[in-house]
Order: structure tokens, then sequence, then C-alpha cells
């Protein structure tokens, strides 16, 4: 790698040790392994994105899907283009699918929950899916999401004087948590779930003819299917609920056979 001269202006720009994402990683495990390389306690990166003094003050939601600022300073000071840095968030597909320049954790699912698979933690990373409401288990690796510590601690991403991915209590590493395996039934029905979710953020303006958001049965054919001018009103407004709960009306309905179907048609 070329060196830099210490008069370069990025020395003051950019972290001392630069990292990039892994595929399909969360924004959260981006910045734990930026702690982690750069020798600091864990929320240190947040904080000095966020320009807070605190190092372990932090909403999960925010880390799940972070302000569009917060991505443009981390990319700057990885060296790195934002659109690497809002890969490893939903930001740009919920900028997409709601037709907002400022989406916001509720768009995505109501409520977020901290939780990691052990045997990711051997990449060092915490893939962004593991957040969506519904997913509880890591498909890769076909384990159940754990969200408490063999201690009985609450697994937190950021805690005073902790480092990156260990417990804040008994600082245990989590690669050493246990691995609790996930029958095939649930991994199937997840998977379904995760199928679900991507086709939304995929293929926004063209999931208006899955379901009505008032709650009425599906259309029977795409010609039925409504307008797009009517989808792009309904997305601006407050009618239209967290992607979470659309995907449940989905299951709800058992309408995943119909989305599958659909899925496939327009890949």
């Amino acid at each position: 790698m070329e060196g830099i001269d210490l008069s370069h202006p990025a020395w003051f720009t950019t972290f001392p040790c630069l990292i990039a994402p892994h595929p399909e990683e969360a924004f959260v495990s981006l910045l734990l392994r930026c702690d982690e390389a750069n020798g600091w306690a864990s929320g240190t990166t947040y904080a000095r994105v966020r320009g807070e003094s605190s190092r372990h003050a932090y909403r999960l939601p925010d880390l799940v899907v972070p302000s569009k600022l917060s991505v443009d300073t981390l990319a700057g000071r990885l060296c790195l283009p934002s659109r690497t840095i809002a890969a490893t968030t939903y930001l740009w597909e919920l900028m997409r699918l709601f037709e907002t320049a400022t989406p916001s954790p509720g768009d995505l699912c109501s409520s977020f929950q901290f939780r990691l698979c052990p045997l990711c933690m051997n990449e060092r990373h915490i893939l962004r899916y593991h957040f969506l409401l519904g997913i509880t288990t890591c498909l890769q690796h076909r384990l159940f999401l754990l969200s408490l510590c063999t201690c009985g601690a609450t697994l937190r991403p950021f805690a005073s004087r902790t480092s990156p991915f260990t417990c804040s209590v008994c600082t245990q590493d989590w690669r050493e948590l246990p691995h609790v395996p996930a029958p095939p039934e649930v991994r199937l029905r997840e998977q379904q779930i995760l199928a679900t979710y991507e086709w939304w953020l995929t293929y926004a303006d063209r999931a208006s003819f899955l379901m009505n958001l008032d709650g009425s049965p599906f259309p029977k054919d795409r010609g039925s299917r409504w307008t797009s001018k009517k989808w792009s009103r309904l997305r601006r407004s407050s009618a239209v609920p967290p992607l979470s709960t659309m995907v449940s009306r989905l299951d709800q309905w058992e309408r995943f056979s119909h989305f599958s179907e659909t899925r496939d048609g327009w890949s």
C-alpha cells in the first residue's frame, strides 16, 4: 500500500486504521470492527461519527437505519464512497420504497432487538437482515440468534469501557456463546419472511399489487393492481405502516406462496 505523507490532510479527517464492509454486513457491525481495528472501546467509532462525547449513548433503531449524515460521515472517515456504507443499512431501499429523503427506522420495522450469531462472530460481523422483525435465526449457519450472554446479561452493541464484540458484564467474547440449532421448519419459514422483505425492498415501485393497505384481499390478477400514482400517494401518507407490518400481513393471509410466484415472475 502506498504511504501517506505526514503532512497530508487525510491524517486529520480519517481514522488511523481503515476497513471496508463485508458483504451484507450491518452498520453496527462495521462500527464495532472499526473500534477493534483501531484498538478503541466499543462505541468509540459511533461517538466520533455522531460528534458525541459519550461512547455508549445510542438508539438501536438508529444503528439499523442511520441518518444519511451518519452514513456520509463514516464514509469520509473510512475513505469509502457513501454508497458502500449505505449498503450496510436499509437507507437507500427505504428512500425508494417510501419516496422520502429521510426515512426513519420505523419505516422498516415497528421494533428492533440486538441479537447475533456466535458463528458469525468468527468473522467478526453481524448481518443486516438479523435485525428484521420476524427473523430469529442465522440462515447461513442454521443457528438461533442470541440476545443474552451465558451470564444472563442482555447483549448490547456498545458499553462503557468494554472491548468490541464482548459482553458488557462478564467480558465474554461473543464467539464463545453457545450454538443453538434452529429446526428446519423455522429456517424455511424465515427464508420466506426474508425473501418477502427483499422483494419489497428491491421492487418497491411494483409492490402495490401485493396488498391493499386497508386489509382488503389481494387482487386476483395483475391487471387489477393499484395504479403507480395511487401507490405513490399512499407511500407518502401516514396510511402506510412499517414494512414489517406489511410482511406480517402477508403471513397472516397465508400469501407467501403467492408472493414467491410473483417474485419469480418479476426476477
